[in-house]
């Protein structure tokens, strides 16, 4: 994940790095939790980390849950229910125009070596996988590990 971030703030010239390095500080945090109640072996670590970038730039309103949707999916709501399910993407509002969520998003893919369907997949695998392990994690489910969110409403 730190590899990714750093390479996607490279990629983006420092534009967005407060929220890349907020991305890499709670997405570690966030993968010690769901691997203290998953499997290892259910994701491997490159694909973890995938689906980590990808929530955490849905989670800092960098992209749209919709731009990890995948296109077998036809639920958008259901897609949309799975990213809130996880604390840090309580809302998905996208805070960047059109054009700068297509800037983040390739960069984003040249960052990480992946294609848009590998990061939708991730997504995807990322979400079933977080949602489980938060079945169990009581405060955490509210969100209080994550309330200094940037662009936090209070």
């Amino acid at each position: 994940l730190t590899a990714f971030c750093v390479r996607l703030n490279a990629a983006t010239n420092g534009a967005f790095d407060q929220s890349i390095d907020w991305i890499s500080q709670q997405g570690m945090e966030l993968a010690k939790l769901v691997l203290c109640r998953t499997n290892l072996y259910d994701l491997p670590p490159r694909s973890f980390a995938l689906g980590i970038l990808c929530h955490g730039l849905v989670a800092a309103r960098l992209l749209p849950a919709e731009a990890f949707r995948p296109d077998g999916e036809p639920d958008a709501a259901r897609w949309a229910q799975a990213f809130k399910s996880i604390p840090w993407c309580p809302d998905l509002e996208c805070e960047l125009p059109h054009w700068a969520q297509q800037l983040v998003l390739e960069r984003a893919q040249l960052a990480t070596g992946a294609l848009i369907e590998d990061l939708q997949d991730e997504a995807r695998r990322f979400s079933e996988l977080a949602g489980h392990a938060w079945q169990g994690y009581g405060a955490y489910r509210q969100g209080l590990l994550f309330l200094d969110r940037p662009g936090a409403r209070r």
